[in-house]
């Protein structure tokens, strides 16, 4: 009776017809599992390494004309999480201008000297190690690509996307570990928090049998 009350009659935070917080109350989103979260968290990873290897294999080709471009979307070596990829790039960043070869020797020479380098990589691997073939398939995937600001922007998303992941996650735990913190953290969402955390009210409703009480 109380839950019909409440659906029929609910009281409401604003007067005018605003957010129902009793509602709101009552209908909680249900919790994400601690597995779900580390299969996103996985995924996202992946996908990030995927498009850092696409953003590096996109301005090789022609690292003279492809890296000015990409340095005016922003990107800098400290976007790419990859070491192996990092070192790459920063050899494009200091010979560019001298042409792929350039590019070429100076990376194969950066990534035997900090451990990144296995002669006997495939083609195929992107594990952080690299070999001659690695190298081959990274500096011709594509052909003097035109897409590298689009390839910039993907990795870009994907970096906001988890940066903004680990700030609601260290939110999370600052609630669950510290009440004081609740008032400040509803405030940046714009909720109400003397609406968000009052106690439901009991709708008084007339009964059938002329009787009023609790519905």
């Amino acid at each position: 009776m109380i839950d019909h009350a409440l659906q029929k009659n609910p009281p409401r935070c604003d007067p005018n017809g605003g957010e129902d917080c009793t509602m709101r109350s009552y209908h909680s989103a249900p919790p994400v599992s601690t597995d779900k979260l580390i299969e996103l968290t996985v995924a996202l990873a992946n996908q990030r390494h995927e498009a850092e290897w696409e953003l590096a294999a996109s301005v090789l080709p022609d690292p003279a004309t492809l890296i000015p471009i990409a340095q005016s979307e922003g990107v800098e070596p400290g976007l790419f999480h990859s070491e192996d990829l990092r070192t790459i790039f920063c050899c494009a960043l200091v010979v560019y201008d001298l042409g792929v070869a350039a590019v070429r020797q100076l990376a194969v020479t950066a990534l035997k000297k900090y451990g990144e380098w296995d002669e006997g990589a495939p083609h195929w691997f992107r594990g952080g190690l690299h070999s001659e073939e690695t190298l081959d398939a990274l500096f011709g995937a594509y052909f003097k690509c035109a897409a590298v600001r689009n390839m910039a922007k993907k990795l870009w998303s994907i970096h906001n996307r988890q940066m903004l992941a680990a700030d609601f996650l260290v939110r999370a735990e600052r609630l669950l570990t510290n009440d004081d913190t609740l008032a400040d953290e509803l405030k940046s969402h714009g909720i109400d928090y003397r609406a968000a955390t009052s106690k439901p009210r009991i709708a008084l409703m007339p009964m059938r049998c002329g009787r009023r009480g609790a519905a």
